[in-house]
């Protein structure tokens, strides 16, 4: 097994990275769907399928990826991944959001203010 690697984007790197899954994801594309086949529901390796992308930047950006969770698993819908793949995004609900803050904040109390990452420098030429 690939030992596993921690990397640092920036939200523009993050977005580009994106928009190339995107493009090969369209690009792999071989069949239509049916109205059958959008309301289709899996796990993470349904996403994996239809983001062409790893499990672990899957879990790494649940916070970007349309989803459900029950009974602590997690629920794809392969019509939702098709439409976050074609609008670029998805806007995550209220109860989320006030999520997120509070477990940033949690973190902030835990470790102090830098207990988020600082955004990569690096510029491509």
């Amino acid at each position: 097994m690939e030992p596993q690697k921690l990397i640092v984007v920036t939200p523009l790197e993050l977005k580009a990275m994106i928009a190339d899954a995107v493009t090969s994801a369209l690009n792999h594309q071989t069949t239509a769907l049916s109205p059958a086949n959008r309301d289709e529901w899996g796990g993470v390796p349904l996403a994996q399928e239809v983001l062409k992308l790893a499990e672990s930047t899957i879990y790494s950006n649940i916070h970007l990826i349309p989803h459900q969770k029950r009974h602590g698993r997690l629920y794809f819908n392969r019509g939702q991944l098709l439409d976050y793949l074609a609008g670029g995004g998805v806007t995550v609900p209220t109860e989320f959001a006030e999520d997120a803050r509070r477990l940033v904040r949690s973190r902030q109390k835990r470790h102090g203010k830098s207990a988020l990452p600082k955004p990569s420098t690096r510029h491509c030429s």
